[in-house]
């Protein structure tokens, strides 16, 4: 009896088939903005006494539109920084509602401390959706915010301009406008991973104030 009751338990643990464990960290995305590049990505965080420390990955950087094939790049190079921010006391940023409507929003905030710069892409054309590496970024901050705060993330760079030909038969030259490109990207989680709802209503709501 006991080897069959041990037959049969190897039969039903061989049939079981586990799911792969999910991977850490939350997905930050800027999909509902009007920013150009969107970003895309996975962020886990972690808190130590000196530091907090991001590991991102499945990452991408897209410029909206259909792709033009041969078309000279539009921005690049392009640099990711991870920045601590705390809420704005500033006079925007409580947003009050009306009578009767949800409780009043948080909107702007505030750089407490952030990262180096790290690089994400050399350049980026018109239509294009390309990936980037894992990154490791480190913010050096010596005690944690009491109140709410969040990982936000600056996406940088320079914005390229191509100038036609001055005569015919010349070639185009390529003009760069350093620091032009400055967007943002936001998740709905603060600084310990939990849904911050209050937030994830003002990125619904207003993406660009939010974040």
């Amino acid at each position: 009896m006991k080897a069959r009751t041990a037959a049969l338990a190897a039969i039903v643990a061989g049939c079981v088939h586990t799911a792969p464990v999910p991977a850490p960290g939350a997905w930050v995305t800027s999909d509902s903005s009007q920013y150009s590049p969107v970003a895309r990505f996975r962020a886990d965080t972690r808190l130590d006494p000196a530091a907090i420390r991001i590991a991102i990955d499945s990452g991408s950087l897209s410029v909206p539109g259909e792709v033009i094939p041969d078309s000279p790049p539009i921005m690049g190079p392009l640099f990711l920084t991870a920045i601590l921010a705390v809420p704005d006391s500033g006079s925007m940023a409580i947003v009050n509602p009306a009578a009767g409507r949800a409780p009043a929003e948080r909107r702007g905030w505030h750089l407490l401390a952030s990262s180096d710069s790290v690089l994400l892409l050399k350049q980026l054309h018109y239509g294009e959706r390309a990936p980037f590496k894992d990154l490791q970024l480190v913010i050096p901050s010596g005690s944690i915010p009491a109140g709410p705060s969040w990982i936000i993330y600056k996406i940088s760079g320079n914005a390229v301009e191509m100038i036609a030909p001055m005569v015919p038969g010349g070639g185009a030259q390529r003009r760069d406008h350093p620091g032009a490109v400055r967007v943002y990207a936001c998740g709905d989680r603060d600084l310990r991973g939990t849904l911050d709802p209050a937030r994830a209503a003002s990125l619904r709501r207003a993406y660009g104030i939010a974040c």
